[in-house]
């Protein structure tokens, strides 16, 4: 059976942490690791990521000092052990046994992620479907790169897909670290162009806790729009750094 790796970042989310952790917990009919990465939280997170580990084995935890939502992730990818790897941030949940639909009949080797159904809530009410896909697009493999050079689909957001661990690190693909916002638009578009196949299914899989005080969910402000500029300077520096990349692959940068 496919065991797949849960990372969550977990940084001063003590009042949404237990829903989140009980909503991986309580998957059936699936091999699970869950990995937590206590991003030097000063509220009472931190002891209930431990508490839970108390009392499930397959949880483990993981404290540093804050480093941001990309350290806690790679973190995550370089301590998996799964063979699928999947990101949910602490104050989101998933459906229940969702990653078992997802991965049963998914799991040929070839597929590089799988990208579900992600819907945001806000006050326990489900407003919209984020990062929304047609009907049309279930039951066929894409091209990464092709999803995106010919407009066919795009996304900003690693949560509500699942990644075979094989693809990301025979890739090397990392969230960069310099980068405070837009880390997942970065590493959602090297997927894109290293991907072979991309399949979508039609499974209701992540809910995305829309509120104030979210890290990703915040105003944009001149200082947030000026850090946009570490953005760029990051894909400027990869593309001197991998000179094998295509001009297609470049403009998905």
């Amino acid at each position: 059976m496919n065991k797949v790796s849960v990372i969550i970042p977990v940084y001063n989310v003590e009042r949404y942490l237990d829903r989140c952790i009980n909503s991986v917990m309580e998957q059936s009919n699936i091999k699970l690791e869950i990995l937590l990465i206590n991003d030097g939280s000063n509220d009472s997170s931190g002891e209930i990521c431990d508490e839970f580990a108390r009392t499930d084995d397959r949880i483990r935890v993981f404290h540093q000092k804050n480093r941001g939502v990309s350290s806690a992730r790679n973190k995550g990818i370089d301590n998996a052990t799964g063979d699928w790897i999947c990101f949910v941030d602490a104050d989101d949940w998933i459906e229940p046994n969702s990653i078992e639909k997802i991965i049963n009949g998914n799991d040929e080797k070839e597929v590089d992620y799988i990208i579900a159904r992600s819907f945001i809530n806000r006050d326990g009410m489900t407003i919209d479907e984020r990062y929304p896909f047609s009907n049309n697009l279930i039951g066929k493999d894409y091209k990464g790169s092709d999803l995106i050079t010919r407009g066919i689909y795009g996304r900003g957001s690693v949560c509500g897909v699942i990644y075979r661990k094989s693809f990301i690190l025979a890739n090397t693909l990392y969230f960069p670290l310099v980068i405070r916002n837009g880390e997942d638009s970065i590493f959602s578009a090297l997927c894109s162009i290293y991907a072979d196949r991309v399949r979508f299914v039609n499974i209701h899989f992540y809910n995305v806790n829309e509120r104030d005080g979210s890290a990703s969910r915040g105003c944009w402000t001149f200082d947030r729009v000026l850090n946009m500029t570490n953005n760029i300077r990051f894909i400027n520096k990869y593309i001197k750094k991998h000179k094998e990349l295509t001009t297609e692959s470049i403009n998905i940068l």
